[in-house]
């Protein structure tokens, strides 16, 4: 897993954008809105063909049928509506590096 940690607005979501384009994965995003919105964001990039990001309630839903891989935008924000606290340090483990 790559972690990609820039200020707001810097990039991160066109980033994800072009990566769900190029390699056909699917982006989760916190919301609904979220999603209409990278979609929005895709498409004035010029990607009609982005799939259509998943809120965490329709991957919630979906479990089980999702693609082994996916993009997640703003996971810090995610992981804090699901745990229902600000989060002051988080921890990882870089697949790679076992």
């Amino acid at each position: 897993m790559k972690i990609v940690v820039h200020p707001r607005k810097s990039g991160k979501t066109v980033s994800l954008i072009r990566e769900s384009v190029s390699k056909n994965i699917p982006i989760i995003c916190q919301s609904k809105a979220e999603s209409i919105r990278i979609i929005e964001q895709a498409k004035q990039l010029g990607y009609s063909n982005i799939l259509t990001p998943l809120s965490i309630s329709e991957v919630n839903k979906l479990r089980g049928n999702l693609n082994r891989i996916c993009l997640v935008d703003n996971a810090d924000n995610i992981l804090e509506n699901l745990i229902g606290c600000r989060i002051d340090i988080a921890t990882f483990t870089d697949e790679e590096s076992k």
